[in-house]
């Protein structure tokens, strides 16, 4: 019935998905971000220029009106830049925005089988500081334990290793490539061909360092000073350490630092990070990865969002949240009292119980008692309202 990676959502997902919006954006607001909505469609040349790192994520369709080539947003994030850009170009900076809304995959993967997803997000334009990076991690972190996510981890990465190391070492293009596929199949061996010797036998030892934020940082610096070929990217760790001291995190999370983690950061940098969470018969094996300062994402569901430092027109930081990985996570909110109201029950008695904030479920015709019950079971009813307000408990 419906393409491959698209779904519908029935009654229990879309009252999560709901209610994690809510809380979210309200927490976003709460923090002055501004929401906007951008179009869900947009000529081909812009929007595949603004996301050009994820063009082949895009779905593209002719409009019948000007034969122009368009393309279905495939993320939300460039399109805030765009509109930072652009409309909001001479509101005050740093200009903080979020929004919400269905963004559109051509591609799936084994952690995101849906081409089609609910994304919720905030972006920061206009500073560029680790003060700046550590509002949208303090977002992050707080946004976890604001819905209910159990055992919260926040992960750090560092995306411009590769190209810090190229840039330090002048390494040309395979030189890179080389680099960037050792590091991402976490495979030392290869780092052997390095035309760099000394260079290979530091790249060998940074691929070991991961885990618990603090131990790898101190671990980092101190690698960075014994092989003067890792130098360059002392800045890096500097810059992390700052964003970290800066930010104000929850006692409950777990935050974690893998520095050679790219994947899902299409456009990020300096800074970036992955929001997960442990499930409870991971919980043991977690902590003992965590103190230890390895085993980062053991036991870890898939991604519920990222976010972190790029480049638009200018410097920008944010984060997007995954709705649909959210609401699989998180307890569903409570229930409203659900009441079927007989055909005699009184107009008044109908409006003051929707008021006071019940569903209830009029009947549209007279039933008798047997006919009146199974509606109300058949409709998810735990009580029958009679009259002016007599409220029958269902068996």
């Amino acid at each position: 019935m419906l393409p491959e990676g698209f779904y519908d959502l029935l009654e229990d997902q879309v009252e999560r998905e709901q209610a994690l919006e809510q809380t979210l954006l309200s927490l976003l607001e709460s923090f002055g971000y501004r929401r906007v909505a951008p179009s869900l469609v947009e000529y081909e040349d812009s929007l595949i220029d603004a996301q050009r790192a994820q063009r082949e994520h895009c779905f593209r369709v002719v409009d019948s009106a000007s034969m122009r080539m368009m393309a279905i947003r495939c993320d939300m994030t460039m399109q805030a830049a765009r509109l930072a850009a652009t409309r909001l170009s001479g509101e005050t900076r740093p200009l903080r925005l979020s929004y919400a809304g269905t963004s559109l995959r051509t591609r799936t993967s084994a952690s995101k089988p849906h081409r089609q997803f609910s994304q919720l997000g905030c972006e920061q334009f206009g500073a560029e500081s680790p003060n700046a990076y550590a509002e949208i991690l303090t977002l992050a972190a707080h946004a976890l334990t604001r819905c209910g996510v159990e055992q919260p981890i926040v992960e750090i990465a560092t995306p411009s290793v590769v190209r810090t190391i190229g840039d330090a070492h002048d390494l040309d293009e395979e030189q890179r490539n080389l680099l960037a596929k050792s590091f991402a199949v976490r495979n030392k061996e290869s780092l052997d061909k390095l035309a760099n010797k000394e260079l290979g036998q530091a790249c060998r030892a940074l691929l070991a360092l991961r885990g618990d934020a603090r131990t790898t940082l101190a671990a980092l610096k101190m690698l960075s000073e014994r092989h003067p070929c890792l130098a360059r990217l002392s800045a890096l760790w500097q810059l992390v350490e700052q964003t970290i001291d800066a930010a104000d995190l929850p006692a409950s999370l777990f935050l974690t630092l893998d520095p050679l983690e790219t994947r899902g950061f299409f456009y990020h940098d300096s800074f970036a990070f992955t929001l997960l969470c442990h499930t409870p018969e991971h919980k043991h094996e977690h902590k003992q990865g965590h103190e230890h300062g390895y085993g980062v994402g053991r036991g870890a569901r898939g991604a519920l969002g990222r976010g972190g430092s790029y480049h638009s027109p200018e410097p920008a930081c944010g984060c997007s949240f995954y709705l649909d990985a959210f609401a699989e996570v998180v307890a569903s909110p409570p229930r409203r009292l659900r009441i079927y109201a007989a055909f005699d029950a009184t107009r008044a008695a109908v409006r003051r119980h929707r008021d006071e904030g019940d569903i209830v479920v009029q009947a549209l015709s007279e039933q008798s008692p047997s006919e009146t019950a199974r509606a109300a079971k058949g409709h998810a009813c735990s009580q029958i309202l009679r009259g002016d307000d007599r409220l029958q408990e269902l068996p």
